[in-house]
């Protein structure tokens, strides 16, 4: 799950900003809404606000609280450019409405989706009510792609009343902070964090089944699956990775950032434990794993 946004937010003159009545420590809340073909429409929520008398937005997913803080405005279009990630949000702005784009980077044609926002604090609404079934817990999963493979994966879901969050662990890293609904016997769950924007469904079947479908960007969609399982573990060795046989260790050299070569046999290594991570830029979870070994560095 991983690429990069920005939201441009464009005025004429700075003080007929969007912005130009927030009040400080006082935010506005926002629901906007990634729109697919499929009607099948990806939501989340933002806050606007102001520090120092600067423009602020902070994109909310469950405890996930994502700082954008590069914002211009000219005219009547915004840009809002997110950190890390190489994706953008253009976008014609009132006082109650926003309508735009939201455009993500990759290594071929950029993926495109109809952007809209209006103020409110609610991510998705109670179309069915009230929750009729809790889906706390662990679940163990499968989803079904089109080639008709089975990968397995398991779901830790926390909720509190209507209110659902929780996530997808996989072999390879996790699908992040997902915040939702459920009501009646339906859940729908989202995450956006500027390089992924995700969705996943699902009918309660009961107390211990679902089965439901997960959609990701403009158009892509697999059929999941999930029976509660409190036991329910990740099948690591799907993604183990091994030295080839007749190895017994690494053995690598290339060079750093200084141009000094560096190798796994150097004499500093010997006798000492080496953690070698292999990560990418466009990757959250690799974000994380890289903070988590600083720290305990």
């Amino acid at each position: 799950m991983k690429y990069a946004i920005t939201i441009v937010l464009f005025i004429f003159t700075f003080n007929h900003s969007i912005f130009a009545q927030q009040k400080k420590n006082n935010p506005v809340l926002w629901q906007a809404i990634l729109k697919r073909a499929d009607g099948k429409n990806i939501h989340f929520t933002f806050e606007e606000k102001k520090i120092k008398q600067k423009p602020i937005l902070i994109i909310r997913n469950a405890t996930e609280r994502l700082k954008v803080e590069n914002i211009v405005t000219v005219g009547d279009s915004v840009v809002i450019k997110m950190p890390v990630f190489e994706s953008s949000i253009t976008t014609k702005v009132s006082s109650n409405r926003w309508e735009g784009l939201w455009t993500r980077g990759s290594s071929g044609n950029d993926l495109k989706m109809a952007f809209e926002a209006s103020k409110s604090n609610l991510r998705y609404p109670l179309t069915d009510g009230n929750a009729r079934q809790k889906i706390n817990g662990r679940w163990a999963v499968k989803f079904a792609s089109d080639t008709g493979k089975i990968f397995t994966s398991v779901a830790e879901f926390v909720q509190n009343g209507n209110k659902v969050t929780g996530t997808f662990l996989t072999p390879t890293g996790d699908y992040r902070f997902l915040e939702g609904v459920a009501t009646g016997n339906h859940m729908i769950i989202s995450g956006f964090d500027g390089a992924h924007a995700l969705m996943f469904e699902a009918d309660i079947t009961d107390s211990k089944t679902l089965n439901g479908k997960y959609y990701s960007g403009p158009k892509f969609s697999e059929e999941w699956t999930a029976v509660k399982n409190q036991k329910a573990t990740v099948k690591f060795n799907e993604s183990a990775m091994y030295v080839k046989p007749g190895e017994s260790k690494l053995d690598f050299s290339f060079p750093d950032l200084d141009s000094n070569m560096i190798s796994i046999n150097d004499r500093r290594f010997k006798d000492k434990v080496v953690v070698i991570q292999l990560m990418g830029s466009w990757c959250p979870n690799c974000m994380d794993e890289t903070a988590f070994l600083s720290d305990y560095y």
